[in-house]
């Protein structure tokens, strides 16, 4: 199995709860490998500077296989989006870095290694097919965490999302409206 790792995992690799979860998927079977995203690639090259940005490149594509994108690519991408605003108003205003990932994915056979709850919604909810696996970190309330009640609003704020993106666009509107009318 080919899996594209998102910025999202790959720039927290480092971690030894990161690490120890992608080294945890690749030994799942022997062929797993990691490829690379052309929007990742891009993505990762914005943080080093000067002449570390031709020498992170090479590191990457040497590294990893980087999986061509064409004009089909841009037109799953398209067609999840088109798909995604039937579904929330709001659903398809994903990075489109992680649209085109997750095009990719679609069109490769790949899977998606990420840590955020966007590859999740495209695989539920944008028409693409790919296997996806989130890499959790530990709870920053239980790690030791400066401000544990905005770490809790800041979960229950994105739990939130989720289940409105399960929703049809009328139910999500109609609960919204319900719910700022008890606030008022």
């Amino acid at each position: 199995m080919r899996w594209i790792v998102d910025t999202s995992a790959w720039s927290r690799r480092d971690l030894p709860e990161v690490n120890e979860q992608l080294n945890d998927i690749l030994s799942e079977h022997k062929d797993s490998v990691f490829v690379l995203s052309p929007a990742v690639l891009l993505e990762l090259l914005r943080g080093p500077q000067n002449d570390e940005v031709a020498v992170e490149r090479e590191t990457l594509t040497d590294s990893m296989e980087l999986l061509p994108a064409d004009a089909r690519t841009f037109e799953l991408a398209a067609d999840a989006m088109e798909v995604l605003a039937t579904h929330n108003a709001e659903a398809h205003r994903l990075p489109l870095s992680d649209l085109i990932t997750a095009a990719l994915a679609h069109q490769h056979g790949c899977g998606v290694i990420h840590l955020d709850e966007d590859f999740e919604q495209l695989a539920w909810h944008s028409g693409l097919s790919f296997d996806q696996r989130r890499i959790e970190l530990p709870d920053e309330s239980e790690s030791g965490s400066d401000h544990p009640v905005a770490d809790r609003q800041r979960a229950l704020k994105r739990e939130f999302a989720q289940l409105l993106h399960q929703k049809s666009v009328s139910e999500a509107e109609e609960f919204l409206e319900r719910f700022v009318e008890q606030l008022r």
